[in-house]
C-alpha cells in the first residue's frame, strides 16, 4: 500500500472521529443537533445536568436564538386596558419556559424588551412577575424602557411590575432612585410599600435616601411604616441616621411595624433599644411575627450580664419560640463558661409541655453534663419526666458527645417504662467493656419482667464482662447461667 493511500485512510478515519465527537458535543442524547424548542425544554427540566447543558448551548447561539425565541413566544396578549386591578389576561404557560430562556440571555436579549413590557401592561398583575424576572435579568438595557412605563402608566398594578423589575436589578437600577422618590411624594397607599422597599433594595446613597425613608416612618399607613424600616435597615450601620426616629416609632401599636424597626435598630447597633422592641412581639399571635422577633434577639451582641438575663426572660415565657431561642442564645459560644448559669435555665426548661423545647433543652443538658458537676441533679430532672422517648434522647446526645453518666444509665435502668429500661441498657451495651462499674445494676435486669429488656442486659453483660462469651468451659457456663436466669426459654 502506498503512502498517498494510507494518507487517505487515515484523513477519512479521522474525518469520522471529528463528526462522531460533533454529533456527541451538540446532543447528550445522542441525535442531531438539540433545536431551540428542545433546548428551551431542557433549560426548565428538573434536571440539573439537563439545565446546564442547555443553558450552554443558549449561550452558544446568544443573539441568533432571539428573534426565533420572539415567534416561539408569539405576539403580546391582548386586551383593553381600563385601570383594571388584578385583572386582564393571565400568561400563557407555554410563554413561561421562553421568560426563562430570554432571561438566562441577559443582555443578548434587548430585542424582547418591547415585547415584554407591553405583555407586562396588558396581563393580569400576578403574571407580570414572570416578565419582571426575565427583564431584571436582561440589565441594564431594560433599565430605561422600564423607567418610561413606571413614569407614563399610572396603573399601580403595572408600577409595582416596574418596581420589581428595579429590586431585581438590586444597585445596578439606582438611576431609578429619583423617580421612585417622585412617586412616594405622591403615590396612593397600595403602591408604598414596594416604593420604600425598592429604594432600600437599589440605592447606594443612605445619606441622601435615609432621611427620606425616616419620614415616611410617620405615615398613617401600616404597611408603610413596616416596609419602610426594613429598607432602613438594608442600609446596615447607616440606619443610624434615621435613629430619632426609629425610636419615635418603636412603641407602634403594629407588632409588624415593630418587629421592622427592631431590625432597622440591630442593623444601627442600638441593640439595647433593639432587644425592648424584639422582645415585646415574642408573644404575638402571628407565628412568623414571633419567629422573626425571636431571631433578632438571638442574632443581638449583648454584654454577658445583660445576655443571661434575656435568656432568663425568654425561657420563662409561655412561647415554645421564646423558649426555642434561649436555649439558641444559651449555646453561643461567648456563653461557655456559663455551665451552672445554664444547667438552671435547662432544669428549669424540662417542665415546659412543648415537646420539641424538652427535646431542644435535653441536647443541651447532654453538653452540659460532660463538664458540670452537677450530674446528679440534671439526671433527676430528666428522669422525673413521663416522657420515654426525652430520656432515650438524652442517654444517646450524651453518649454522641463522647461522656457517659454512669448515674444516668443507673437511673434509666430503674425507670418505670420498659422503652426506658431498654434504651439505658442498650447504651450500656454500647460502652463495650466500660460499664463494668455497673455491672450489678445490669444483671438485676435479666429478671426484669419485660422480655425486651431482659435482651437488652444480657447483651449489654455479654459485651461488657470479659468472662461473657469467651470460648473456655468457664464463659461457657457462665453464659448458660445468664441465659436460663434471663428466661428467655418461653414457658
Amino acid at each position: 500500500m502506498n503512502s498517498g493511500k494510507l494518507l487517505a485512510i487515515l484523513g477519512l478515519i479521522l474525518a469520522t472521529v471529528l463528526v462522531v465527537e460533533w454529533y456527541g458535543y451538540h446532543n447528550h442524547r445522542g441525535e442531531s443537533p438539540p433545536s431551540l424548542k428542545s433546548i428551551v425544554s431542557d433549560l426548565n427540566s428538573g434536571d440539573i445536568h439537563k439545565r446546564a447543558a442547555a443553558r450552554t448551548e443558549l449561550l452558544n447561539l446568544g443573539t441568533n436564538a432571539v428573534p426565533k425565541l420572539l415567534r416561539m413566544y408569539g405576539k403580546p396578549e391582548s386586551a383593553k386596558f381600563s385601570g383594571w386591578t388584578h385583572g386582564g389576561p393571565r400568561l400563557s404557560e407555554n410563554k413561561i419556559p421562553i421568560l426563562v430562556a430570554l432571561g438566562e440571555l441577559g443582555s443578548n436579549a434587548v430585542p424582547a424588551v418591547p415585547v415584554l413590557l407591553q405583555d407586562m401592561q396588558t396581563l393580569r398583575f400576578y403574571s407580570g412577575d414572570r416578565i419582571a424576572e426575565a427583564l431584571a435579568a436582561i440589565g441594564a438595557p431594560a433599565l430605561d424602557p422600564v423607567l418610561t412605563v413606571i413614569k407614563t402608566n399610572e396603573n399601580w398594578e403595572v408600577r409595582s411590575s416596574c418596581l420589581r423589575v428595579f429590586s431585581r436589578m438590586g444597585s445596578a437600577a439606582e438611576k431609578a432612585v429619583c423617580t421612585i422618590t417622585n412617586l412616594l411624594a405622591r403615590s396612593d397607599d397600595r403602591l408604598r410599600y414596594e416604593l420604600v422597599s425598592t429604594l432600600g433594595a437599589i440605592a447606594r446613597q443612605p445619606e441622601t435616601v435615609v432621611p427620606i425613608l425616616a419620614r415616611e416612618l410617620a405615615h398613617a399607613n401600616e404597611n408603610s411604616r413596616s416596609g419602610t424600616a426594613q429598607a432602613i435597615a438594608n442600609f446596615g450601620t447607616n440606619a443610624v441616621l434615621a435613629l430619632n426616629e426609629l425610636h419615635a416609632v418603636a412603641q407602634d401599636q403594629s407588632p409588624r411595624v415593630r418587629v421592622s424597626v427592631a431590625s432597622a435598630l440591630t442593623a444601627a447597633k442600638d441593640y439595647e433599644y433593639a432587644e425592648q422592641v424584639a422582645e415585646g412581639v415574642v408573644n404575638a399571635k402571628d407565628d412568623w411575627l414571633r419567629q422573626q422577633a425571636c431571631r433578632l434577639l438571638a442574632e443581638l451582641n449583648l454584654p454577658q450580664p445583660e445576655r443571661i438575663e434575656l435568656i432568663q426572660r425568654l425561657a420563662a415565657h409561655e412561647s415554645p419560640d421564646a423558649n426555642k431561642t434561649a436555649l439558641k442564645i444559651l449555646n453561643q459560644p461567648e456563653l461557655a463558661g456559663q455551665t451552672n448559669v445554664a444547667t438552671t435555665i435547662c432544669i428549669g426548661l424540662l417542665k415546659k409541655a412543648d415537646r420539641e423545647t424538652q427535646e431542644e433543652t435535653i441536647k443541651t443538658l447532654a453538653r452540659l453534663n460532660r463538664d458540670s458537676d452537677r450530674e446528679d441533679e440534671i439526671c433527676q430532672a430528666v428522669f422525673a419526666l413521663n416522657n420515654w422517648r426525652v430520656k432515650e434522647l438524652f442517654l444517646h446526645e450524651m453518649f454522641n458527645a463522647g461522656f457517659m453518666s454512669f448515674s444516668a444509665i443507673k437511673q434509666g435502668i430503674h425507670d418505670a417504662d420498659p422503652k426506658t429500661r431498654y434504651a439505658a441498657l442498650e447504651t450500656a451495651a454500647a460502652l463495650e467493656g466500660r460499664a463494668m462499674p455497673l455491672i450489678q445494676e445490669i444483671a438485676a435486669a435479666l429478671d426484669d419482667p419485660d422480655h425486651s429488656v431482659r435482651l437488652a442486659a444480657l447483651d449489654a453483660v455479654r459485651r461488657n464482662d470479659t468472662r461473657v462469651g469467651l470460648y473456655s468451659p468457664e464463659g461457657y457456663q457462665v453464659e448458660r447461667g445468664l441465659i436460663a436466669s434471663a428466661k428467655l426459654a418461653e414457658g
